[in-house]
């Protein structure tokens, strides 16, 4: 990860090793590699709508659902015939498998207790894949770019939770390497998109995630919050993130529950915004007060025009400029 850049090679030199080193080129391969080409041919079909000269290229839509979905996951169609039910977990290798293989570690799977059954993020991406389709189809472009932006921000978070996970698993001596070389993959995903959002916060988990060895829980807690106070910016949340599940006991890893959706929102910038809010208002009630005392000084004969016979209600005013 040092400057942008991904070195598996240390994770090569013995047996246990290789296997770890595969990981992480597996992983590598699909998020970094397979995840943008998803991306790209969803752009191709989304900036194609605009041209009326010549048909949408549904053709570049159906290519991003064929990478995402693969050849090996399991669809069964509803009454309406749109894939959105799914008999079990996928069993193959793109993003599809691997958002249902996350979803029973952070409790976001789609079942009731939410540790079985496809993934909710894969749910709401194959919905996302069918109504872009069809928006397309109709040339709803604006409305078609919307549900890309939405699904491109839900992309992210397996890569999230594969981040959380294999770093929380450092903490384990029996499962540093093949956890570090996990984490590494997981984490030159993130970081871009992370870095557009806040730089600090993303030198933060690089800085952490680079390190060799074993990690303490203090250094996944500042992971967790560095990534948490960037949810908005992310256009992800709490709830669709989850937090590392403990399957042998039955509850949440410890420090490493479901965030809050509020106290994120304070960390993420909006202390910042509720001290401009209050700045506002104080602004605000002063200039209301110097109003009313130079009414008073002036006396209302200053605030009327000579020939001015009738006063127009700002209600009115706001209207008349269509403003909403």
């Amino acid at each position: 990860l040092y400057r942008g850049n991904v070195d598996f090679s240390r994770y090569k030199s013995e047996t246990i090793n290789r296997d770890a080193q595969t990981e992480a080129i597996k992983i590598g391969t699909l998020c970094l590699n397979v995840w943008i080409y998803i991306t790209y041919k969803m752009d191709l079909a989304v900036n194609s709508c605009d041209h009326l000269d010549r048909e949408p290229d549904i053709a570049s839509w159906d290519a991003a659902y064929a990478l995402f979905t693969g050849s090996l996951d399991h669809v069964k169609k509803d009454s309406n015939h749109s894939d959105t039910k799914i008999t079990k977990k996928g069993k193959g290798h793109m993003f599809h498998a691997l958002a249902d293989q996350l979803c029973s570690s952070f409790r976001t799977c789609e079942s009731e207790n939410g540790l079985d059954g496809p993934s909710s993020i894969t749910i709401a991406l194959l919905r996302g894949f069918r109504l872009g389709q069809e928006f397309l189809t109709t040339r709803e472009c604006r409305v078609a770019q919307d549900v890309q932006r939405v699904m491109q921000n839900a992309m992210v978070v397996p890569f999230i939770q594969g981040l959380l996970l294999h770093t929380y698993e450092r903490i384990d001596a029996m499962k540093v390497l093949w956890s570090e070389s996990k984490n590494t993959a997981y984490a030159a995903a993130v970081l871009p998109v992370l870095h557009a959002c806040n730089q600090n916060d993303a030198e933060i988990v690089r800085e952490t995630v680079h390190r060799k060895g074993k990690l303490k829980m203090q250094d996944f807690r500042t992971v967790k919050k560095a990534l948490e106070q960037n949810y908005a910016c992310l256009g992800v949340t709490c709830a669709d993130v989850g937090g590392v599940w403990d399957h042998a006991n039955g509850r949440y890893m410890e420090g490493a529950t479901t965030c809050s959706s509020y106290g994120s929102y304070l960390e993420s910038g909006g202390k910042r915004t509720f001290s401009i809010v209050v700045l506002a208002i104080i602004v605000t009630i002063a200039t209301l007060v110097f109003v009313v005392w130079l009414t008073r000084r002036c006396g209302k004969c200053c605030w009327k025009k000579k020939n001015h016979t009738e006063e127009v209600p700002l209600t009115s005013q706001v209207n008349n400029r269509n403003i909403i």
